[in-house]
This record gives structure tokens, sequence and C-alpha cells, in this order.
């Protein structure tokens, strides 16, 4: 292996970084630089910083992106809501696990020496294919077990049938109940945020003005980059009952389930599982996985 240096990404370097997230497994869309520019743009009080693992030659072959605050000179770690946000790899044909075990040893050593000294107060959702977490619980962190639910649709993209039984008497009971539809940001935005904030209400949080109009922001931001998908149900009366927020990741060929919002009255008609899989139904021929 090549003699590594780890070093900050450069603004002029972030075309590489983009390649990079392109051909990672642990690439998607909530990684590339213009949606991490697009985090800290949309609210001030957010900083980017890309540390990347380089060749002699200047190539960059893994990485990490932290978006944090500074308080009181502490790099706070941001949760964005988003999903993976771990340390991005290599694409490399392993021709046993013991050698994925050493390559992934390599990179996380390195990245996690230096994430521990400069930003010891960031935390990280890694993705599924990173296996081997020795490497970073050794520099001293900590590692939570966290599970997502994900839909493979590569062989068999019908997935009636996986669904349990009385989930499908659920949809069913929805499909009768509401009509279901796409519809642009736009359309939707006053009602989602009604629906939204009463969801949030319900958990004992009321989102302030300030969460509101940086959400909006993202939304826009989404909605023009087409990488959002909004399907909406609604009653007899033409009323919001509730609607969900699904963002399509080419770089890794998976929709994501961000956001679900939807009158809790209506719990009983189905609204949740009849949204999913409408969301389901609408997701692009080219997306072979659909995460939770």
């Amino acid at each position: 292996m090549d003699e590594l240096f780890v070093r900050d990404v450069l603004s002029s370097e972030f075309p590489q970084w983009d390649d990079l997230i392109r051909r990672s497994s642990q690439g998607s869309v909530f990684l590339r630089s213009d949606f991490l520019q697009m985090l800290c743009q949309s609210d001030p009080t957010l900083n980017l910083k890309i540390i990347g693992c380089f060749t002699s030659k200047g190539d960059l072959r893994a990485g990490q992106a932290l978006v944090y605050r500074n308080f009181l000179g502490i790099c706070i770690g941001y949760d964005s809501s988003f999903f993976y946000n771990g340390p991005i790899l290599p694409l490399v044909n392993y021709d046993s696990r013991a050698q994925k075990a050493e390559i992934e040893n390599t990179y996380l050593t390195l990245l996690g020496n230096e994430i521990s000294r400069r930003f010891p107060h960031i935390s990280h959702v890694t993705h599924p294919s990173i296996t081997d977490l020795r490497p970073l619980i050794r520099l001293g962190w900590k590692a939570n077990l966290h599970y997502t639910h994900v839909w493979h649709l590569e062989q068999d993209r019908d997935v009636w049938n996986r669904i349990r039984r009385c989930e499908r008497r659920m949809i069913k009971t929805g499909e009768e109940k509401f009509t279901f539809n796409t519809e642009c940001w736009n359309e939707v935005k006053v009602e989602f945020l009604r629906t939204l904030k009463i969801c949030y209400q319900r958990l004992g949080w009321t989102p302030g003005k300030t969460w509101m109009d940086i959400f909006c922001e993202r939304m826009k931001w989404m909605d023009t980059h087409n990488i959002s998908r909004i399907i909406t149900a609604r009653d007899c009366t033409g009323v919001l009952i509730g609607a969900i927020i699904c963002i399509v990741s080419n770089e890794d060929h998976t929709a994501y389930f961000w956001k679900i919002t939807y009158d809790p009255d209506y719990i009983k008609d189905g609204i949740m599982p009849a949204l999913c899989y409408k969301s389901y139904q609408a997701v692009p021929e080219d997306c072979t996985r659909i995460d939770w």
C-alpha cells in the first residue's frame, strides 16, 4: 500500500472527494460536497471540514466529513438527522476477510487519530458496510449499536409478500381511505409543516421559527436538485393527513425514508404503513435498496 498522509481536503479538491463518494461503498448523497455545503449555508452556525487520506501523489483514498459547531473554542458535532455520516473508505475487491480488516484498520486508524486529536467531541453513524470498528475502539472511541431496516430490491422489486399480514391489512385500509400522490415542496409546504409540528409537540418538543426556516431552506434545495420525493395522503376533502419525504441517493442507488408526518388521529386507519408502501412504489427503477 502507498504511504498515506492525512490532511484537510481543500475546496479545490472537492471534485476528488465527490468522485470518492461515488466509488465508495459508504458513499451517499448526504456526503456529497454540495450537500454538505448546503447544510452549512442554511445554518450559519455550522462549519465544514473534510479530512482526507492522501498518497504522496495527492490522490485521495479515504476521508471523513465533519459538520460541527464551534462553541467557546470547542468543536461540537452536529446531528444533521440524515443518514450515515461516518468514514469513507476506498472500494477494493478483497481477497479475504483478513485483507478487508487490514485495509479498514489502516484507514480507520489514520482518520481516527486525526479526528480524536482535533475533534474529540464528534460522533458519527458509520455505514453498515464497515464491519470492523476495533481500530476506532482501540483509539478510545465508544461504539453503540443501532439498527436500520433495509428492503433489498436487486433480485425482486415486489416486497408485498415480505410485509407482515397485519401490515398488509393496514395498507389496504389506508388505500381505501386516502388519496396518495407525489407533490413538490411548494405545493405541500404549509400543510406539511403544520402536521410535522403536531407530531413533534406530541413528543414534547415544539420547533421554533429558526428551525423551521432552516428545514424549509434545505427542503427547497433538495427539491430544486431533484433529490427529494414527497408522497402525500389526503382525505376525501383534500386535507393533508400525512406525508413522507423520501431522499433518492444516486450515489449508492438507495432511497432513504427520511421524514414521515401524519395526523395521529388517523393512526388506526393505516396512514403510516400505507405511506411507506406508496413511497416504495414511487421509488425510481435504478434504486436497488430502500433504507428506513
